[in-house]
């Protein structure tokens, strides 16, 4: 499945993406197309201005003027009288010949309603805009013609230049900005299909978890209701354990509760749902509180559980009273699960820099680092067989998201010569 969306997704953003591409690099290969055919028919004009002015002003040209003008801008120049072309054979060979192009020219020229051969009626000189064709040798050329009456009847000029050179180096670019387009969009295409699929990790983790949590959570649900079935089962079967069973099934009971409002407490809290009512507390009384509720069961464990409290007095602390004992209860019975009888663990509070800080300290076996990273996760344990029926890896999760809910963090540490230190930060 995300396999396929992922190919979907880099599929959408490499079309729209190089869609995009090809339009800004297409006004690139036409702004510049214009600018260079501007380019060109500006020297064109410039050439025929001052080829055209000699030629209605003057009656005489000289082969080397006509020579040098030809050769310096790749012109071809045919001045003819009454039909009659100067005796100039052109200063250098195009690719197709000239009579060929000059004879090109003047068929196109009629449909301006010019012909070299006749003179103009209505004025006395005639001038056709500028044309573009092509010869027959994949060659291309710009060309003007003007038609002069005279004394003696008309004279005509055609001016024609080989653009061949500037029209190949411009469908060299377009294949260069072709091959930046087809580059391009390939490199879209990997870059997408990266970052596609970073962008679809965290759905693919977030659905493995869903799986892991259905699993674990139905596993955690199965395992009380076999008990309660066989409880069931013993006392039809043995009615004299009755009250033994009864026991079983109302624990079995209130382990169900607990799991199932525990999970409909993530629930709210994942949809957003669950509010916290944050109030300002004394943090002294906050831990005294906790204190007070677990010392006798740490006493009646054969554990000991030790209090300090700041020396200095605490501004008061902006938190939900009856979550952060949540809180407390949690952290304080995984420390009492995991630490050796004659180890203490302690409770305590810190302000410095403005930070408020509660900690329980245990001296148990400690978490590994690769522990570290899964410990919050939801029906985590450190033991995988949950053989220990008394904790469902939830504690550390619901504490954590608590906190969190009151604008808090939840941070693990090692102890000071083993164990853990579980760390509330405000």
């Amino acid at each position: 499945m995300y396999t396929e969306l992922r190919k979907h997704l880099t599929r959408l953003y490499t079309i729209t993406t190089g869609l995009l591409l090809t339009s800004l690099l297409a006004i690139c290969c036409f702004y510049m197309y214009r600018s260079v055919q501007s380019k060109n028919e500006a020297a064109f004009s410039s050439h025929f201005l001052n080829i055209s002015t000699k030629f209605q002003t003057e009656n005489s040209f000289s082969d080397a003027w006509l020579s040098q003008m030809e050769t310096a801008n790749h012109l071809i120049i045919q001045i003819s009288e009454n039909g009659t072309p100067l005796f100039f054979k052109g200063s250098w060979v195009p690719k197709t010949s000239r009579s060929v192009l000059l004879s090109i020219a003047q068929d196109l020229v009629q449909n301006y309603s010019i012909s070299a051969d006749m003179a103009p009626v209505s004025s006395s000189s005639v001038q056709s805009p500028l044309f573009t064709f092509r010869g027959g040798h994949h060659d291309w050329y710009t060309a003007m013609v003007m038609v002069c009456r005279t004394e003696k009847g008309q004279k005509s000029l055609i001016l024609i230049q080989d653009i061949t050179a500037s029209r190949t180096q411009l469908y060299r670019q377009v294949i260069f900005f072709l091959i930046i387009d087809f580059f391009g969009i390939l490199l879209i295409g990997l870059i997408s299909w990266f970052f596609v699929g970073k962008s679809i990790h965290p759905l693919k983790e977030n659905q493995q978890k869903q799986t892991a949590f259905l699993a674990a959570a139905s596993h955690e649900l199965r395992t009380p209701v076999a008990v309660i079935q066989a409880s069931a089962e013993a006392i039809t079967a043995s009615p004299e354990n009755t009250s033994q069973m009864l026991h079983i099934i109302g624990q079995e009971c209130k382990r169900m509760s607990r799991l199932i409002a525990d999970l409909l407490f993530l629930a709210s809290s994942d949809n957003g749902r669950y509010t916290v009512n944050v109030k300002e507390q004394n943090a002294d009384t906050l831990l005294l509180d906790a204190y007070e509720m677990f010392e006798p069961l740490y006493r009646e464990k054969g554990r000991r559980l030790k209090l300090i409290l700041s020396e200095e007095e605490l501004p008061p602390l902006l938190c939900d009273r009856d979550r952060m004992l949540q809180v407390f209860s949690i952290l304080l019975e995984n420390a009492l699960s995991y630490t050796p009888a004659e180890s203490p663990v302690t409770l305590c509070s810190r302000f410095q820099n403005g930070i408020f800080s509660f900690s329980v300290i245990d001296h148990g076996p400690g978490i590994t680092d690769e522990q570290k990273k899964l410990v919050f996760d939801r029906f985590y344990q450190a033991d995988s067989s949950r053989k220990n029926s008394g904790h469902l890896g939830l504690g550390l999760s619901i504490a954590k998201q608590l906190v969190h809910l009151q604008g808090g963090k939840l941070i693990l540490t090692d102890t000071s010569g083993g164990g853990c230190t579980f760390t509330v930060c405000f």
